[in-house]
């Protein structure tokens, strides 16, 4: 089993299913998938797309996989104005992940507030009608902790490659912000 790293996509060979705590016939055990990064990425009402992706490999996704994302950062307004913050999960092209967060009417520059989203994805079911339980809570300092406009199971087809990637934007113009860091990761 071996990873490796290209533009932080993360590539792995062989099945998932056979491995073991300790791998077999002698090799180490393999090394969770994972993502990082840490430049800032700016967004704006138009919605930002991450370029470093999680790739998981065809049939990798196995009943009881799990990944957790981490992401920070920080968000300005600069109007008095209502507006949201809103991040997205997708693999591939479908949302597993949907966190809207209210930022309220006033305004808040300078360095403007942190945020902190934090999310889990589980293998409920594989194959070509396979599924995902996903939760996903955030908070934006001294606002109200907010959870997931998704909780619940979303199909996916397991027995193809799915990259996983992180979107995020405002709702308008006069909000912007900055991810600081984040990180997608194989769990068990």
């Amino acid at each position: 089993m071996h990873m490796s790293i290209l533009n932080y996509n993360a590539i792995v060979s062989g099945p998932k299913g056979d491995q073991g705590p300790q791998g077999t016939q002698g090799n180490p055990a393999p090394t969770p998938l994972k993502v990082v990064g840490t430049s800032n990425i700016a967004f704006t009402n138009t919605s930002t797309t991450e370029t470093n992706t999680l790739t998981i490999p065809a049939n990798y996704l196995t009943v009881g996989s799990k990944y957790e994302l981490r992401l920070t950062g920080s968000v300005v307004k600069t109007s008095v104005i209502n507006s949201n913050l809103v991040i997205n999960l997708k693999l591939n092209s479908t949302n597993i992940l949907v966190l809207t967060m209210a930022l309220g009417i006033g305004a808040f520059s300078g360095n403007g507030r942190g945020f902190e989203i934090q999310g889990t994805f589980t293998v409920s079911a594989s194959g070509v009608s396979g599924s995902l339980f996903s939760e996903l809570s955030g908070v934006v300092s001294t606002n109200t902790p907010v959870t997931s406009n998704i909780q619940n199971t979303t199909t996916v087809n397991t027995s193809i490659a799915n990259t996983v990637t992180i979107r995020l934007n405002s709702s308008n113009a006069n909000t912007t912000g900055t991810i600081r860091s984040y990180t997608i990761k194989e769990v068990f």
